[in-house]
Order: C-alpha cells, then structure tokens, then sequence
C-alpha cells in the first residue's frame, strides 16, 4: 500500500500537491496567522528497527510538507501586507499632497 502511494504522489501528485499547498495557505492567511511546524526530533533512524525508521520517515514527510504551507502562508502576509501599503500610501497622498511625507529629526554631532 505504501509504495503505491508514492507511485502516485511520484506521478501524479506534484500539480496536486501544489494545488492544495497553495489552497492551504490562502486558507491559513486568511486567519491572518501563519503557525511555523515543530520540527522533527533529530535522532537518525535506526538499520535495526524498520518499523520506527519508518515512523522517521514520516515525521520528515510531515514537516516537509507542513513547512511548504507556512513559507506559503508567509508569502501571502507578505503580499498583502505590500498591498496594503502600497493602497495606505495611496490614499496618504490623495488626502494630503505634498504634505504626504515622513519628517525626521536629525541631530548634529
């Protein structure tokens, strides 16, 4: 069962794939937060023991797949964030003119 799950995701999974990470981050985003994945616990897997190896294996698969959807879901905070500054600075400028500007104080040393 379990090589025939990868010969599908070898296949015919990456569109997929892509589809339903970046259907997931927009979903994520649109909570306006974006939760970083507990990484995996780094003990090497055993040659003795297939069946924890196995479980390993699967722990890597899960943040690999988990942290594909957070950097995607930073991607989208990052876009909107750009967006809403670029519509604020807008607006700043249809209001206010020339006077649409950031002053700053400087000392002389």
């Amino acid at each position: 069962m379990a090589s025939a799950r990868r010969h599908w995701v070898r296949h015919c999974g990456p569109s997929v794939l892509a589809l339903a990470l970046a259907t997931s981050a927009g979903a994520a985003w649109s909570q306006g937060v974006c939760y970083r994945p507990a990484e995996p616990y780094p003990y090497p897997p055993p040659a003795d023991d297939p069946e924890f190896a196995e479980f390993v294996n699967g722990e890597y698969q899960r943040y690999m797949l988990e942290i594909e959807d957070y950097l995607n879901c930073l991607n989208a905070a990052q876009a909107d964030a750009f967006e809403e500054h670029r519509e604020v600075m807008d607006r700043w400028i249809a209001y206010f003119g020339e006077d649409a500007a950031l002053w700053f104080d400087l000392e002389e040393d």
